[in-house]
């Protein structure tokens, strides 16, 4: 599957701050995933440079392969997701978060790809929930940017 959800957002911030703020990924994925919708708490299991595991009220959240890169006008975090929601259902996907600078601070642009998920719930999670799900991400990402 290729683009499931693609989407801006405008963050009052400076390309610095999202930088900063990303430095510490294990904090970074934990508060921005703790201010998602349902979510009511987000514990940190494990952060390492390129994986952080992540237990949810859901369920656990491992995202790997994590890369960032900086330009002078962008900065890039990228990751798969792997999400087991409770016994019923598991959820994988690419995430790709663009942050470039504008003269009213940053953009945030979100792309999610390559989205699996396994039985009826997850059809109906493939089918129905991109917007919901990309725009909780983004809304959850702002808040945790201009905190």
């Amino acid at each position: 599957m290729g683009t499931w959800f693609e989407a801006t957002e405008t963050v009052n911030t400076t390309l610095d701050g999202v930088e900063e703020k990303a430095k510490d990924l294990g904090h970074y994925f934990q508060s921005v995933v703790g201010f998602m919708p349902g979510i009511s708490s987000a514990v940190l299991l494990e952060a390492e440079a390129t994986r952080v595991k992540i237990q949810t009220n859901e369920g656990i959240m491992i995202r790997s392969n994590i890369t960032q890169h900086k330009t002078p006008s962008e900065f890039t975090v990228d990751f798969d997701e792997a999400y087991q929601a409770g016994s019923l259902m598991m959820t994988q996907s690419r995430h790709t978060n663009i942050f470039s600078s504008t003269t009213n601070g940053v953009t945030h642009k979100l792309i999610i790809s390559n989205v699996s998920a396994n039985g009826i719930l997850g059809w109906l999670y493939r089918t129905f929930g991109a917007s919901n799900i990309g725009k909780a991400i983004l809304a959850a990402t702002k808040t945790h940017l201009e905190s």
